[in-house]
Protein backbone atom coordinates (compact mmCIF):
# COMPACT_ATOMS: atom_id res chain seq x y z
CA UNK A 1 0.00 0.00 0.00
CA UNK A 2 1.34 3.36 -0.98
CA UNK A 3 1.49 5.94 2.20
CA UNK A 4 -1.60 7.42 0.89
CA UNK A 5 -3.50 4.59 0.80
CA UNK A 6 -2.33 3.92 4.34
CA UNK A 7 -3.42 7.26 5.77
CA UNK A 8 -6.77 7.17 4.46
CA UNK A 9 -7.11 3.86 5.54
CA UNK A 10 -6.32 5.09 8.89
CA UNK A 11 -8.88 8.09 8.84
CA UNK A 12 -11.57 6.08 8.26
CA UNK A 13 -10.84 3.88 10.61
CA UNK A 14 -10.77 6.40 12.92
CA UNK A 15 -13.89 8.24 11.07
CA UNK A 16 -15.93 4.71 11.77
CA UNK A 17 -14.66 4.46 15.81
CA UNK A 18 -15.51 7.97 16.31
CA UNK A 19 -18.31 9.21 13.84
CA UNK A 20 -19.65 11.95 15.16
CA UNK A 21 -15.55 13.64 15.15
CA UNK A 22 -14.13 14.98 11.89
CA UNK A 23 -10.43 13.41 11.74
CA UNK A 24 -7.73 14.72 9.12
CA UNK A 25 -4.03 14.30 8.40
CA UNK A 26 -1.92 17.20 8.20
CA UNK A 27 1.61 17.65 6.85
CA UNK A 28 3.91 20.06 8.41
CA UNK A 29 7.07 21.92 6.99
CA UNK A 30 10.11 22.70 9.03
CA UNK A 31 9.13 26.30 9.09
CA UNK A 32 6.02 26.10 10.36
CA UNK A 33 3.27 25.39 7.87
CA UNK A 34 0.50 22.78 7.61
CA UNK A 35 -1.43 21.69 5.01
CA UNK A 36 -4.48 19.08 5.62
CA UNK A 37 -3.79 16.16 3.14
CA UNK A 38 -6.76 14.00 4.27
CA UNK A 39 -9.79 14.48 6.07
CA UNK A 40 -13.24 13.14 6.89
CA UNK A 41 -16.12 15.04 7.85
CA UNK A 42 -19.44 13.68 9.78
CA UNK A 43 -22.52 15.30 8.05
CA UNK A 44 -22.74 18.98 8.57
CA UNK A 45 -18.55 19.09 8.94
CA UNK A 46 -16.76 21.75 6.39
CA UNK A 47 -14.22 19.56 4.36
CA UNK A 48 -10.99 20.79 5.31
CA UNK A 49 -8.67 18.76 2.25
CA UNK A 50 -6.37 21.46 0.82
CA UNK A 51 -6.48 24.08 3.51
CA UNK A 52 -3.18 25.43 4.50
CA UNK A 53 -2.02 27.96 7.91
CA UNK A 54 1.04 29.31 8.84
CA UNK A 55 1.29 28.02 13.05
CA UNK A 56 4.29 30.53 13.40
CA UNK A 57 1.11 32.94 14.58
CA UNK A 58 0.57 31.08 17.71
CA UNK A 59 4.08 30.14 19.11
CA UNK A 60 3.26 28.29 22.00
CA UNK A 61 0.79 25.75 20.26
CA UNK A 62 3.85 25.41 18.01
CA UNK A 63 6.36 24.92 20.62
CA UNK A 64 4.03 22.09 22.18
CA UNK A 65 3.73 19.64 19.13
CA UNK A 66 7.26 20.19 18.33
CA UNK A 67 7.99 18.44 21.26
CA UNK A 68 5.96 16.45 20.22
CA UNK A 69 3.17 17.11 22.82
CA UNK A 70 -0.50 16.19 22.42
CA UNK A 71 -1.86 19.47 22.32
CA UNK A 72 -5.80 18.88 23.64
CA UNK A 73 -7.94 22.12 23.85
CA UNK A 74 -11.32 21.55 24.91
CA UNK A 75 -12.46 25.28 23.68
CA UNK A 76 -10.75 27.25 21.20
CA UNK A 77 -11.58 30.35 22.20
CA UNK A 78 -10.30 29.88 25.96
CA UNK A 79 -7.32 28.21 24.79
CA UNK A 80 -4.26 30.74 24.98
CA UNK A 81 -1.83 28.93 23.38
CA UNK A 82 -3.89 29.39 20.02
CA UNK A 83 -3.61 32.84 19.72
CA UNK A 84 -3.94 34.07 16.47
CA UNK A 85 -4.80 30.92 15.05
CA UNK A 86 -7.75 30.44 17.12
CA UNK A 87 -10.19 32.72 14.66
CA UNK A 88 -8.77 30.54 11.91
CA UNK A 89 -10.06 27.53 13.71
CA UNK A 90 -13.13 28.19 14.41
CA UNK A 91 -14.18 29.68 10.90
CA UNK A 92 -13.27 26.17 9.87
CA UNK A 93 -15.96 24.78 12.22
CA UNK A 94 -14.07 23.95 15.16
CA UNK A 95 -14.39 24.44 18.51
CA UNK A 96 -11.91 21.63 20.45
CA UNK A 97 -9.53 19.20 19.12
CA UNK A 98 -6.77 16.77 19.95
CA UNK A 99 -3.99 16.98 17.87
CA UNK A 100 -1.42 14.59 18.06
CA UNK A 101 2.61 15.13 16.30
CA UNK A 102 3.96 12.62 14.22
CA UNK A 103 7.46 12.82 14.06
CA UNK A 104 10.19 10.90 11.53
CA UNK A 105 13.79 10.97 12.83
CA UNK A 106 12.81 13.71 15.34
CA UNK A 107 11.66 15.92 13.69
CA UNK A 108 7.51 17.26 13.26
CA UNK A 109 6.19 16.25 9.72
CA UNK A 110 2.35 16.06 10.79
CA UNK A 111 -0.42 15.64 12.78
CA UNK A 112 -3.12 13.66 13.06
CA UNK A 113 -6.63 15.68 14.03
CA UNK A 114 -9.12 14.83 15.81
CA UNK A 115 -11.74 17.75 16.08
CA UNK A 116 -15.47 18.41 16.87
CA UNK A 117 -17.76 21.03 16.40
CA UNK A 118 -18.74 22.09 20.26
CA UNK A 119 -16.56 22.80 23.05
CA UNK A 120 -16.33 19.33 25.01
CA UNK A 121 -14.21 17.48 27.39
CA UNK A 122 -11.77 14.50 25.98
CA UNK A 123 -11.46 11.16 27.72
CA UNK A 124 -8.64 9.82 27.88
CA UNK A 125 -9.91 6.99 25.99
CA UNK A 126 -9.96 9.25 22.91
CA UNK A 127 -6.45 10.60 23.46
CA UNK A 128 -5.08 7.35 23.93
CA UNK A 129 -6.36 5.93 20.97
CA UNK A 130 -4.77 9.06 18.70
CA UNK A 131 -1.75 8.27 20.14
CA UNK A 132 -1.77 4.83 20.03
CA UNK A 133 -2.43 4.90 15.98
CA UNK A 134 0.08 8.35 15.93
CA UNK A 135 2.72 5.83 16.83
CA UNK A 136 2.16 3.66 13.86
Amino acid sequence: MSVEQVIARTLEQLNHAFPDFRVAYCTISPQGYLAIAHSIEPPGMVPLTGLECDLTVAPEYLAALRTFECVVVSDVIRDRRLGLLAGKIQAAGTQAFVDVPLQHSDHLVGLLCFDCAAPRQWSAHEIITLQEVAQY
